[in-house]
């Protein structure tokens, strides 16, 4: 394929109901980028919709560009995980491991329920994929990470921001958890919002 003219269109937008859902999908644009440099991919279109609507949109936006600018930063594993590192821990401050915690959580959730992601994959898109568990576990990241940048304003937007996924699939299933954490014997912390 090497030497043809191809470009890539890529619509990352939420789809009607789905503003706001956990959708760790940052994890694939290395991979997607390294496939896009190794067929000859010469010239890319990104669409991201919904800034506040979306799940991490700042960070996807992010890395987005920055393998658009470079590629290769993507071309391994690790060098990937450098460059996620370099935003969270950059633009979520002394919130960074707990962030990363999540996110790293939520991406082995979506990888054990099905091995890739789809954006019409419903399981994942309507949280079908979390437990009780689950959604206690993303929880107390997001209570360490609010803990950990009290006091700036800046950096608490930020968490917030980035907590409205899990806020708004607990919201919506939250019937589904209850009966979860009652069969599994997990206490849902009740709190105001």
């Amino acid at each position: 394929m090497q030497g043809a003219n191809i470009n890539v269109c890529t619509a990352r937008f939420s789809l009607l109901h789905y503003l706001l859902r956990v959708f760790p999908s940052m994890y694939k644009l290395g991979e997607n980028y390294n496939t896009y440099v190794d067929i000859g991919v010469n010239g890319y279109f990104l669409e991201l919709e919904r800034c506040i609507g979306t799940d991490f949109w700042d960070m996807k936006l992010w890395l987005n560009t920055k393998l658009m600018e470079d590629p290769t930063l993507g071309d391994t594993p690790e060098k990937y995980e450098a460059l996620m590192d370099e935003f969270i821990y950059g633009y979520y401050g002394a919130a960074g491991q707990h962030i990363k915690d999540y996110l790293d959580y939520m991406h082995q959730r979506a990888e054990k329920d099905t091995g890739h992601y789809t954006y019409h994959n419903s399981n994942i898109v309507d949280g079908n994929n979390l437990t009780a568990t689950d959604i206690v576990r993303g929880n107390e990241c997001f209570e360490k990470a609010l803990k950990a940048v009290a006091g700036d304003e800046t950096l608490l937007r930020r968490v917030r921001a980035a907590r409205m996924g899990l806020d708004q699939v607990i919201m919506e299933n939250y019937s589904r958890f209850q009966v979860s954490a009652w069969l599994s014997g997990v206490t849902l912390v009740e709190k105001d919002v």
